[in-house]
């Protein structure tokens, strides 16, 4: 039976693919992360946001999987807290806003 492993230089393929994927995917994160620092905080606070990014990322290389997935699962799962306290707060402006609209039949 064949192999179905790529041979020659399709073989680097996948690995060089997933470092391309994961490197942009970083490099977006960290720029969007300083737009929301810069927004919120003014631009002083972006020098401390880039420390603590190459901290996560310099960990991320040194540590073991499966706490980088969970801390990660952790951080995404925190989120919820201020979307939800955005929800509660805008919720009455939702509901006027929707009653000014014309209903459709």
């Amino acid at each position: 039976m064949p192999s179905r492993r790529p041979s020659g230089r399709l073989r680097h393929l996948p690995a060089i693919s997933l470092l391309v994927f994961a490197f942009t995917t970083i490099i977006g994160w960290c720029c969007l992360g300083e737009m929301n620092i810069r927004h919120l905080f003014k631009s002083k606070a972006v020098y401390v946001f880039r420390v603590i990014v190459i901290a996560c990322v310099f960990s991320a290389t040194i540590f073991h999987a499966n706490l980088i997935w969970e801390l990660a699962d952790t951080f995404n799962g925190l989120m919820v807290i201020p979307n939800v306290i955005a929800i509660v707060i805008l919720a009455p402006q939702v509901k006027k806003l929707s009653q000014a609209l014309p209903r459709s039949a």
